[in-house]
């Protein structure tokens, strides 16, 4: 896993639908599709059940949504941290 695949579940579960999701982090449909089915692999486990409406986030999905979110956010709070540090010299 790494932190490009988690910020595209991230989305996916924000958003509620592939379209919508694909459309706000500016990629096509089909590349966050297999992302998505990528940490399914990795995870062997359903992360999301797929319909004609959009998603509902699984058990699973939503353990990996709570943890990504978190993870994402520290790894913003670290790159932020290390970025003003750089500009200290």
């Amino acid at each position: 896993m790494d932190l490009k695949k988690l910020n595209y579940f991230v989305a996916l579960v924000e958003e509620g639908n592939f379209t919508r999701a694909a459309r706000s982090l500016s990629v096509t449909q089909p590349a966050l599709s297999w992302n998505v089915k990528y940490l399914e692999d990795v995870l062997s486990t359903q992360l999301v059940k797929r319909s004609t409406n959009g998603i509902e986030i699984t058990k699973a999905g939503e353990m990996l949504y709570n943890g990504a979110k978190e993870l994402l956010q520290e790894a913003d709070e670290l790159k932020k941290s290390v970025s003003k540090v750089g500009l200290q010299k």
